[in-house]
């Protein structure tokens, strides 16, 4: 297993998930599953903040949406605060193609079993665990 992280801010600013993003190859990712969400307000896949975090970690395989809604969830003003993002080549995956977790809406942590990801994750800025 492979476990790279990504931890600055940008004058202050905490880093979004669309920062997050421009740094990883997600070419395969066909859906998204969110487990254990926190965020800081607004509406997720239609659904209110409080709503939508519930159900993150009541949900046993927590809440999975396409890449299409997760693309368009990106443009939103929406900062993950905490919690776990797995994308996943199928919606019934068991085992994701990685783990993304974010801590305080600072720290970014990625874990892959694929070492070719993980090169081409710290040839953009991610720093190897």
């Amino acid at each position: 297993m492979f476990t790279l992280t990504l931890d600055e801010r940008h004058h202050g600013v905490l880093i979004s998930l669309a920062s997050v993003l421009e740094r990883m190859p997600c070419a395969n990712v066909a859906f998204w599953r969110f487990r254990d969400i926190s965020v800081n307000n607004g509406v997720l896949f239609g659904l209110p903040a409080p709503q939508f975090e519930e159900k993150s970690r009541l949900l046993p395989g927590g809440v999975c949406v396409s890449s299409e809604a997760f693309t368009s969830f990106t443009h939103s003003s929406v900062q993950i605060v905490d919690g776990v993002i797995e994308g996943l080549q199928d919606a019934d995956a068991t085992k994701p193609l990685f783990t993304l977790e974010c801590v305080d809406a600072g720290r970014w942590e990625i874990m892959t079993e694929d070492q070719i990801m993980a090169l081409e994750l710290e040839r953009r800025g991610w720093l190897r665990q």
